[in-house]
């Protein structure tokens, strides 16, 4: 072999390896990127994971027809087990009047593209209990449905509206009674104003 020979080869050779060592660098930063990918799906697995596990409220997944396809949330507010709603229509698992005010907001949500937001009560293990559910548009034809337990938030309301009527009515009465004595009678809060005072 002739000398221009062996230094053609030898180039050859040369620019062989150059590009053997582009194509290492690039694989080596393709696997470093596709690494990188990996590792903040699963930071982002992990942190879906962590919400969800410390979000107290309930979450459904509905298809467009009120399937339930999916669930997150504790046993003990669901209506019925897991085992008895997921894959079943809404109107399969819930009394009617709920299920029916389900499947107009879904429909609501699909048409208008906003959240629906609406309350309704259920009675689970002999006692009547408040909710709010939220819905959002999941994907193209999902919905998914966060229900928050507000139960204790409505007892207080209720509470709060008997104490205003036990209170109208005792304010009336003393009114009456205030009004109907011949003699003046009149009450100042504690800045010496006039808060009270009967028609004598």
């Amino acid at each position: 072999m002739d000398e221009f020979a062996i230094r053609s080869i030898l180039t050859e050779l040369d620019d062989l390896r150059k590009k053997y060592e582009e194509l290492k660098a690039l694989y080596d930063a393709q696997n470093k990127i596709q690494s990188d990918i990996e590792n903040r799906l699963l930071d982002s697995e992990a942190r879906s994971a962590a919400l969800l596990s410390a979000n107290p409220d309930l979450m459904f997944v509905f298809d467009k027809q009120g399937n339930f396809i999916d669930y997150n949330g504790g046993l003990n507010e669901m209506f019925v087990p897991p085992e008895l709603f997921v894959g079943r229509r809404v109107d399969e698992v819930l009394p009617e009047p709920m299920a029916k005010l389900t499947h107009e907001k879904i429909k609501m949500l699909f048409e208008s593209g906003k959240m629906q937001v609406y309350d309704y009560d259920l009675v689970i293990e002999g006692k009547t209990m408040f909710f709010e559910s939220r819905l959002v548009k999941y994907g193209n034809d999902k919905v998914l449905a966060v229900v928050r337990n507000i139960t204790q938030r409505k007892n207080y309301e209720i509470t709060l509206k008997e104490s205003e009527l036990r209170y109208q009515e005792l304010y009336n009465l003393l009114r009456l009674l205030a009004d109907t004595t011949p003699d003046m009678i009149w009450a100042k809060d504690t800045e010496k104003r006039y808060i009270f005072a009967n028609k004598a």
